[in-house]
């Protein structure tokens, strides 16, 4: 659901919808800022996942909507 580009030194994940999601711009990339935007971009998704599994009864995942909130 999203992509990785490098513009002039600035690399961006981008979401399915063509929008940035993430700007990773550090000079020294070990892999993590990279995996963390790829879990970040994945967020609505697993969401949406999570959310179809509480509503089918699953009691964990009720308890992760639950720990999530709201707000």
């Amino acid at each position: 659901p999203w992509k990785s580009d490098n513009f002039g030194g600035r690399r961006e994940i981008i979401a399915e919808r063509g929008t940035t999601t993430i700007g990773i711009v550090n000079d020294i990339d070990n892999g993590v800022g990279l995996a963390n935007a790829r879990l970040i971009a994945a967020c609505p998704l697993l969401y949406s996942y999570v959310q179809s599994r509480a509503k089918g009864g699953c009691k964990h995942a009720q308890e992760i909507i639950a720990s999530i909130g709201n707000d």
